[in-house]
């Protein structure tokens, strides 16, 4: 394995069983895990992604490390009452949940005060929580954006596809989500969509998925200041790196990734992955790594 493509794929995969379009019961999800666990590609594999008010359904012997999914709320103060209930959860449970994700009332002008009260409740924990809200609302996006640049412990979650046609967001929305969100300086990471590493179109859902290799590594370009111009002038390039479908496109070495003239190394890579864009969810973890191996990139 090229150090380059490790440093992209490492930990990169959250398990999703749970939810659609698998929806697996929690037992034959959490077997699922377990083998994930301990097969060849266990280094690709994030976290368990449960919903906090079932966190009391797993074993006391689960230790992988977990996301939960939190219950927002209408209102800025429904979901400071959720997160309550949400923190009430995590301390009644015995497995290791790092992060907590929430979607935020489309509320904009309650967005800071959300995000400051949210960092207040989380002063005495470990954990990071990331705001999901729809990609199709760009002054809703830009809200969060600009209210977590003076977080410390908030992110933001990119959903960036679903069960139907319209919830995929095209490369030019994608693209303005992903620059906008990594230029407020907080991680995010993705969720639905990205079965497959280079994007390609799905006659189920009648739409065209995004490739996650595409996305990770626009990610990565953007974050090493590898793209020139303004962020308009990135977000178009950006755009044209989720179109891509040639896997010879980019060119693996142990030292770099390169794509046209785009170079990154491998260390800008794990920085990347640690501080723009640090995993997505899917609830496959099969069809991603069969998608590599069949690439020749696994």
């Amino acid at each position: 394995m090229l150090a380059s493509r490790k440093a992209l794929l490492e930990g990169l995969i959250d398990y999703a069983g749970l939810f659609p379009p698998a929806s697996l019961p929690l037992a034959e999800a959490l077997t699922n895990e377990q083998r994930y666990r301990a097969g060849t590609e266990a280094w690709m594999l994030g976290r368990f992604i449960c919903p906090a008010a079932r966190l009391k359904e797993l074993p006391e012997r689960f230790t992988s490390p977990c996301s939960a999914l939190g219950r927002g709320g209408e209102t800025g103060s429904q979901l400071i009452q959720s997160l309550g209930v949400d923190l009430l959860d995590l301390s009644a449970s015995s497995v290791p949940v790092e992060v907590l994700e929430v979607k935020l009332p489309l509320l904009p002008e309650q967005f800071d005060a959300i995000v400051q009260q949210v960092e207040q409740r989380l002063a005495a924990t470990s954990l990071n929580v990331f705001f999901e809200v729809p990609w199709s609302e760009p002054d809703v996006l830009l809200a969060l954006f600009r209210a977590l640049r003076r977080s410390s412990r908030c992110g933001y979650k990119l959903r960036v596809g679903g069960l139907e046609t319209a919830a995929f967001p095209s490369s030019s929305q994608l693209a303005f989500a992903l620059v906008h969100g990594i230029a407020s300086g907080r991680p995010g990471k993705a969720t639905a969509g990205l079965h497959h590493p280079l994007p390609r179109w799905d006659n189920l859902v009648q739409a065209r998925m995004h490739g996650f290799v595409n996305l990770f590594l626009a990610a990565v370009f953007v974050h090493a200041h590898a793209l020139p111009g303004d962020v308009e002038q990135q977000a178009d390039q950006v755009r044209q790196l989720l179109d891509e479908e040639n896997p010879s496109a980019f060119v693996w070495t142990d030292e770099a990734i390169r794509w046209r003239n785009l170079i990154a190394s491998t260390e800008q890579i794990r920085q990347a992955r640690q501080r723009a864009l640090v995993a997505f969810g899917s609830c496959s973890f099969e069809e991603p790594c069969e998608d590599l191996r069949s690439l020749g990139w696994l």
